[in-house]
């Protein structure tokens, strides 16, 4: 295949006006790329729902077109689903086959999807945003080049406490569980939260507990679980649901407005939620199992024991891999998560020792050399044209997963637009048919004639 002529230089593919998980990891890319002077542009992904658009930070380095990403490496910062759904007209226009390709995935089991195995097989190069996910990718793909790229967040310059504003009594020790419905309710898993919780304290403790869910009206097949979760709540006057939507800089205010962070999760690739509160000086109280005991040790942190079990979800990828013999993830102790904040409510010198530990902790994950040396290792890879070998059959198979993805779309499009006007049709004509009937066969017999 001949070299590239493209200009050095990174395209950066992600959810970057979002306000979740995955478009706050895509920003702080942005930003470590800046910082090292890359040449940068950015394709906004749009999510097609009410999660884009919040942010506007990077609106400067937009292209209005996938084809106007003008660099010779590509960055999918969206996981292979997304590639494929929300990205399904704009990768189809870009130039995969003339750019190096390098995604950031972001996964919790220690086993992949299907999907994410083509994808991720197609791909140049692969960023692990933790050792856990290195290690997953490295079992599952053997022959796909991994570099770890530890992800980090820095606590925004405006994340201040303002407990009026939340209405959270000055008094309480608060303690705080979130989590998005478009993540897995089972695997961030807030009941186990609210059952430590009440475990911990009686009802005339000075202590609260709110649960912030986010994009609570994503999901109509999660209502059942909203409404559990609800009803759990609303039974205990200490425990309050936050779940209206509010900006980046809004929900760090209100993460810096408490004092302890809770998350009893089954599993998780990053993390990103708990990264924000150490960052923020917060002191969690977490499973001691899966991407985030990356950056959590038993001196910054509360590190929860727990036994592993088979998977029970409501996401479809999540279940297909409960279904493979390695189908199982974290439930953690209650009882011991129970005497973690009760230790924490009752001693505040022992949560603002673990808060210092975890800012300190973030800030130096933050300023890792490991972090801009995996964009400085991609330069190499490309300027000396490594990713060269192979990279045809590897272009092949995104360009296979992009056509067979195309299929699915027209057959979408058909099934939504093309059938209801057929049946619209078909409802308009059947009153006419007997009255033509007898035309039909008259024309049939003229036919036979001729």
């Amino acid at each position: 295949m001949a070299r590239s002529r493209r200009p050095f230089g990174f395209n950066l593919l992600a959810f970057i006006s979002g306000n979740f998980g995955l478009a706050v990891a895509g920003r702080q890319t942005a930003a470590l790329l800046l910082e090292g002077h890359f040449p940068l542009s950015i394709r906004d992904v749009d999510t097609h729902d009410a999660r884009s658009g919040q942010e506007h930070l990077y609106d400067d380095l937009l292209v209005k077109a996938p084809w106007a990403l003008r660099y010779g490496i590509t960055i999918f910062h969206v996981n292979p689903p997304e590639v494929e759904s929300n990205m399904a007209l704009e990768w189809q226009l870009m130039p995969i086959e003339k750019c190096m390709n390098v995604a950031v995935p972001f996964w919790e089991l220690p086993t992949l999807p299907e999907t994410w195995r083509r994808i991720l097989s197609s791909m140049d190069v692969v960023l692990a945003p933790t050792r856990y996910i290195l290690t997953t990718i490295e079992s599952e793909l053997p022959d796909v080049r991994v570099l770890h790229y530890p992800q980090a967040v820095a606590a925004p310059a405006g994340a201040v406490s303002s407990r009026e504003r939340f209405g959270i009594p000055p008094e309480r020790t608060v303690f705080l569980s979130a989590f998005d419905m478009a993540s897995d309710i089972h695997r961030k898993n807030p009941w186990s939260a609210v059952e430590a919780f009440e475990r911990a304290f009686d009802r005339n403790d000075p202590v609260m507990l709110i649960v912030k869910v986010n994009n609570v009206g994503l999901w109509p097949q999660s209502a059942p679980l909203r409404k559990r979760l609800y009803a759990v709540a609303s039974s205990n006057p200490n425990i309050t649901i936050i779940d209206r939507a509010m900006s980046y800089s809004e929900v760090m205010c209100l993460y810096a407005s408490c004092d302890v962070f809770v998350s009893l999760h089954r599993a998780e690739g990053l993390g990103l939620i708990l990264m924000e509160m150490m960052s923020l000086g917060k002191p969690v109280i977490a499973t001691a199992w899966s991407g985030n005991m990356d950056f959590m040790t038993e001196r910054n942190s509360c590190l929860v024991g727990y036994e592993m079990v088979p998977i029970e979800a409501s996401y479809s990828a999540y279940h297909q891999e409960s279904l493979r013999a390695a189908g199982q993830w974290a439930d953690a102790n209650i009882d011991e998560a129970a005497a973690f904040m009760r230790r924490c409510a009752d001693k505040p010198a022992y949560r603002e020792r673990l808060g210092k530990e975890a800012a300190a902790d973030m800030r130096k994950r933050c300023r890792s050399v490991e972090r801009v040396e995996t964009f400085v290792r991609l330069k190499e890879i490309y300027d000396t044209g490594e990713y060269l070998i192979g990279h045809a059959e590897r272009s092949a198979g995104l360009s296979a997963c992009r056509r067979l993805w195309l299929r699915v779309l027209r057959e979408r499009i058909v099934r939504t637009a093309v059938s209801p006007a057929i049946s619209v049709a078909k409802r308009i004509l059947r009153p006419l048919a007997p009255a033509l009937r007898p035309l039909w066969r008259r024309m049939k017999r003229s036919r036979q004639h001729s």
